[in-house]
């Protein structure tokens, strides 16, 4: 028992540092990831305005793929949502896509779609096509 109360303990502690320095870098590094996510979506409507929504995503994929880094690949998908809002209509675009609160559709639509684009296990494809979702989910698109 006071083995158990000691690893408790002990990860108790780790989260604490843990959050903390989680809070900090945040701190430090909040106003710069903000000013990184406007700038994005900026980019994202102003590509937006130019394509089509298959365009957006195209390149929302493109960009992710050549990024390193969560944070990176996170901003491409603010890209793809921005874009979403300014393109021309694609015809079909949103047909055949489930709600995201349909989880067993979801993943087979997402596991279908990301093998049709030649990405076929990339977890920034899925991301992306969640926003899709999203996209095609609001308001009834």
């Amino acid at each position: 028992m006071k083995t158990f109360a000691s690893i408790v303990a002990g990860c108790v502690v780790i989260g604490l540092i843990a959050g903390g320095g989680f809070q900090l870098w945040l701190d430090r590094s909040g106003e710069e990831l903000r000013e990184r996510g406007r700038v994005v979506t900026e980019e994202g409507y102003d590509f937006g305005a130019s394509t089509d929504q298959e365009g957006c995503v195209a390149e929302g994929l493109r960009l992710a793929g050549s990024e390193e880094g969560i944070t990176e690949r996170a901003l491409a998908r603010v890209f793809v949502g921005a874009c979403l809002e300014r393109s021309t209509p694609t015809v079909g675009f949103c047909s055949g896509v489930p709600e995201p609160d349909e989880i067993m559709a979801s993943a087979a639509w997402v596991v279908r779609e990301c093998e049709a684009r030649g990405l076929n296990g990339d977890s920034y494809c899925r991301n992306h096509l969640r926003e899709v979702q999203d996209f095609c989910g609001t308001a009834g698109r």
